[in-house]
C-alpha cells in the first residue's frame, strides 16, 4: 500500500468558489424586462443662471476691453500726427541746411581778406617769433599721499606728553 506524503497542497481561493451576497428582496423576473416607471416631474424652483462672481469677472473683462480699444484708437492717432509732425520737421531741416548755405555764401571771403589787410593783417609766416626760458627758484617738493597717511598715523598713535 502506497503511503501518503505527509505535505499536502491546498490552494486556498479558487475562482467563482466565493461567498455571493445575500439578496433579501429578490427581484421578480417579471421586473427584469419591464422599463422603469416614469415619475412625474416636479417644477423646480428657478435656479440661477448666472453666478454673481462670473458676471463681474465678464464685466470688468468687458471694461478692461472696451479700455484697450479706446488706448488702441489713441495710440493710431497719435502714430499719425506723430508722422505729420516728422514731415515738419524733415521740412524744416532742409530749410535750415538752405539758410546755412545762403548765410555762408553770403560772403565774399577775397573781399573780407582785402579790408583785413587794409586794417592791418599780419600773415602768420610774417611774424617774428620768440622763444623766452624762465627759470623759477625751486620750491619744496609736497609730500606724496603715502608720507601724508604716515605722518597722520605717527601724530595720531603717539604717546601724549606728560
Amino acid at each position: 500500500m502506497a503511503r501518503k506524503p505527509d505535505i499536502q497542497y491546498i490552494h486556498p481561493y479558487s475562482y467563482g468558489n466565493t461567498a455571493r451576497k445575500l439578496d433579501f428582496f429578490p427581484q421578480s423576473k417579471k421586473a427584469l424586462y419591464e422599463l422603469p416607471e416614469e415619475k412625474p416631474q416636479r417644477a423646480r424652483k428657478a435656479e440661477q443662471i448666472f453666478e454673481p462672481i462670473s458676471v463681474i469677472a465678464t464685466v470688468i473683462a468687458a471694461a478692461m476691453l472696451i479700455t484697450l480699444m479706446v488706448g488702441l484708437f489713441q495710440l493710431a492717432e497719435e502714430a499719425g500726427r506723430n508722422q505729420q509732425l516728422n514731415v515738419y520737421l524733415e521740412t524744416l531741416r532742409k530749410q535750415g541746411a538752405d539758410l546755412h548755405m545762403a548765410y555762408e555764401n553770403a560772403y565774399d571771403l577775397q573781399q573780407v581778406e582785402e579790408r583785413a589787410v587794409q586794417m592791418g593783417l599780419v600773415y602768420s609766416s610774417e611774424v617774428e617769433h620768440a622763444t623766452l626760458t624762465l627759470e623759477t627758484l625751486s620750491t619744496q617738493q609736497e609730500p606724496s599721499f603715502r608720507e601724508r597717511c604716515s605722518a597722520f598715523f605717527a601724530e595720531l598713535f603717539a604717546k601724549a606728553p606728560a
